[in-house]
């Protein structure tokens, strides 16, 4: 079995998809999803080190663009564990996030 077709049902399975699982398509197909993602770095040293673009390409691209998700809002929250004023000021935003994802008030797209 190739790697793939370990990843997709295990990721499939995580994010609360129930159906059963088809080797030739994804169930995730079509599905919109949000990422919040704490960071212990500065904004500044992710885009020297362009840590924004690799995050972006390995879960983004290499892993839900193949899974069959087309549409993907990434926020990255920076310095979470150094700043703690930014940090508990992270949490209304993750809120309004959640709550305005994809141009859709009152949460995030749930799994059917």
């Amino acid at each position: 079995m190739r790697v793939q077709g370990l990843v997709r049902p295990r990721l499939q399975r995580r994010l609360g998809v129930r159906e059963e699982y088809d080797p030739e398509g994804s169930l995730l197909r079509g599905r919109k999803f949000v990422l919040v993602c704490p960071a212990g770095s500065s904004e500044r040293q992710y885009r020297k080190y362009r840590y924004d673009e690799t995050f972006r390409n390995l879960v983004e691209v290499g892993t839900l663009s193949y899974c069959g998700v087309t549409e993907v809002e990434t926020h990255i929250f920076f310095e979470v564990y150094w700043d703690e004023e930014a940090t508990a000021g992270y949490l209304p935003k993750a809120r309004e996030i959640g709550r305005t994802a994809f141009g859709r008030p009152h949460g995030i797209h749930t799994p059917r």
